[in-house]
């Protein structure tokens, strides 16, 4: 009898689980966390060791050989297969007259660039290696972020060099880390120290701070960006003023951030999303691993005009330091904690990381660089933040949510926000960015954003009228932990999420027999609104057997 062709069997993260539901509410979409990145190879290469080190570093990695499935239960696992073939091919632009190459190269990236992964099919990536002359090539590198963060790229192509400098081999590198130590790490935290550390963060909190309106629409929408370069006198200034007080660059970026969403919503009390690397540094050698260790957890900060810039400062900072060891914990389960839904729909991301391959030489006169890298987010605004000699900041936003205008304007007001801050250490937070133009309500309200859709109104819950509505009222409020539920009760507004809403899917198709999705539930929040879709659908598939570890 052969081996199993299942290596292993492993729980997800938490921001894992949130990408397999951004990728599975609806297939027909475009997949914004499908990621790609365009090396430029110049210089006598071997694709046949190219491709033994991509294949060293598969089997290096187990987690990298990943699928994700969810079992009958509705719980969602990632099976590691033993043997995953690479998902390799070749391209050679050449023979085409030297005035058509970067033209087919654009359109080859760009094939490239569209299109879906099945997450129940790994390996999720996909490598193309474009032959554009004698001595020069493109490695189009196509991936999910399921499998692994900015720090792990970094990993992996430096992973993957050192085996191509070894004759695509690892002899020489050092025993790879396992993801599993990790996850194991993950598994003895205390969510109770945890749950009290982020209720206290956010006691008091009001309500969400939206840009988008209500309800965000879903879906893979087309992404535009914004880049704004700092001047280097502007950066130093900005970084020598944050040493002074004691904060980091990034705590500076977040209140500025938080001044601008202030402005922009007419709330002082604000919050946003803030991507953090998840590595524990208690953790030994995880520094080294790759996977997917970042987090989105909420920044909560309240913005006082009178208040001091210098003391605004250090409680942004102070803030953060209260949940550090807390950031390992869902957003998700945040949220349900506080119980206000959804708390943000813009998110901050600080580039932590180095990035080593700019001009790097890898053997002999090979060298890369990278040419391009695609980062998108399903949120209708987020920035990036590049430090450097000249500070980058990229904004990425949703133009079905917000206009291209609104969001120059917001960008603007931004950088003044940065320079204010690094010029006037003693100004009140109220002066920063005083001469902008008003970002505010008043200026740029429902006509600048997509007009959100109505919650279903609150009233009394009303009694189910069928047995589908019966099914379903009993199903939300077992999912939900609320002891009864109207047949007009909205399953967001009773405290759902999305981890919730791919539970209720999966319960559903075991209890009602219908091939129902996770983008209904968001479409038609309601038992009375479900029960009439339903009755529509046709007989769900059979769920998933649950996976035994071998």
């Amino acid at each position: 009898m052969g081996a199993s062709p299942i290596e292993d069997v492993l729980p997800l993260v938490p921001l894992q689980e949130g990408l397999w539901f951004h990728a599975t509410y609806n297939p027909e979409d475009d997949d914004v966390y499908v990621g790609l990145c365009v090396l430029a190879l110049d210089g006598p290469l071997d694709a046949a060791v190219l491709r033994s080190s991509l294949e060293v570093m598969l089997r290096r990695y187990p987690n990298l050989r990943a699928s994700f499935v969810q079992r009958a239960s509705g719980e969602l696992i990632q099976v590691i297969t033993r043997n995953s073939a690479l998902p390799w091919e070749e391209v050679d632009l050449t023979p085409l007259p030297a005035d058509a190459v970067a033209d087919e190269l654009d359109r080859v990236v760009a094939v490239r660039a569209r299109g879906r992964f099945d997450l129940a099919r790994g390996p999720l990536m996909g490598f193309t290696l474009v032959k554009t002359g004698p001595e020069a090539h493109r490695l189009v590198i196509r991936f999910h972020h399921i499998l692994w963060d900015g720090w792990s790229s970094s990993l992996f192509l430096s992973g993957l060099f050192a085996c191509y400098r070894s004759g695509g081999t690892d002899v020489g590198l050092p025993i790879a880390r396992d993801y599993r130590d990790y996850l194991r790490w993950l598994a003895t935290k205390n969510l109770d120290d945890s749950e009290e550390a982020w209720r206290k963060a956010l006691s008091g909190l009001a309500g969400p701070t939206l840009v988008a309106g209500t309800r965000l629409p879903h879906g893979g929408a087309a992404q535009e960006q914004l880049e704004l370069r700092m001047t280097r006198a502007d950066s130093e200034r900005l970084v020598a003023f944050a040493r002074a007080h004691d904060v980091t660059l990034n705590t500076a970026v977040q209140a500025a951030w938080a001044v601008l969403l202030a402005r922009r919503t007419g709330v002082s009390d604000v919050t946003f999303g803030a991507t953090v690397s998840g590595r524990p540094i208690e953790l030994d050698g995880v520094e080294d691993m790759i996977g997917l260790f970042v987090n989105t957890i909420p920044v909560r900060v309240r913005v006082t005009p009178e208040q001091s810039v210098p003391e605004f400062l250090r409680e942004v900072r102070d803030g953060q330091l209260e949940v550090v060891e807390h950031h390992h914990v869902p957003l998700s389960r945040i949220q349900r904690w506080v119980g206000v839904g959804p708390l943000f729909d813009t998110a901050v991301t600080f580039q932590n990381y180095p990035d080593e391959f700019e001009g790097l030489l890898v053997d002999g006169d090979l060298r890369v660089s990278v040419v391009s890298a695609r980062e998108r987010t399903h949120l209708p605004l987020t920035l990036q933040v590049e430090p450097g000699e000249e500070i980058r900041l990229e904004v990425n936003y949703r133009p079905d949510v917000l206009r291209t205008p609104v969001v120059e304007e917001l960008v603007a007001f931004l950088r003044t926000v940065l320079v204010d801050l690094a010029d006037g250490a003693q100004r009140p937070v109220g002066a920063l960015a005083a001469s902008s133009p008003a970002t505010g309500r008043g200026a740029a309200d429902e006509a600048d954003r997509v007009a959100p859709r109505a919650d279903a109104d609150s009233g009394p819950a009303a009694v189910p009228r069928s047995r589908w509505e019966d099914t379903l009222c009993g199903l939300f409020a077992d999912i939900l932990g609320v002891p009864a539920v109207g047949v007009d009760d909205d399953f967001f507004a009773l405290g759902g999420d999305s981890l919730h809403a791919i539970r209720l899917t999966s319960r559903i198709r075991a209890s009602l027999g219908r091939d129902v999705r996770t983008h209904h539930v968001f479409d038609v929040p309601t038992a009375s609104g479900l029960a009439v879709l339903l009755e529509g659908l046709p007989p769900g598939r059979a769920p998933l057997r649950p996976t035994r570890h071998p």
